[in-house]
């Protein structure tokens, strides 16, 4: 685990951006895909380190997380609007 150089980043994200998004559309629209993928993205390149397991199984399970989260947010929100709506 060391530090990720602008170099190693920028071919980081050409290796897997694409696979993420697709990825992450099989939970999400496309837009909120691209979002998750996105976000992702800019926590690794924050961090600054590679992560412990491989860079491929980070991003895998780190869109996973990142989709049901904010499809978690998602229906909270539509739920209460709803309620606001009937109430």
């Amino acid at each position: 685990m060391g530090p990720i150089s602008p170099g190693q980043f920028g071919g980081i994200f050409k290796a897997y951006a694409d696979a993420m998004v697709l990825y992450a559309r099989q939970f999400l629209g496309d837009a909120d895909a691209e979002d998750v993928v996105q976000d992702v993205f800019c926590r690794l390149m924050r961090r600054g380190l590679q992560p412990n397991v491989s860079v491929r199984a980070y991003l895998f399970q780190s869109v996973r997380n990142a989709s049901i989260s904010r499809l978690r947010s998602q229906t909270r929100r539509r739920n209460r609007e709803q309620l606001q709506a009937a109430g």
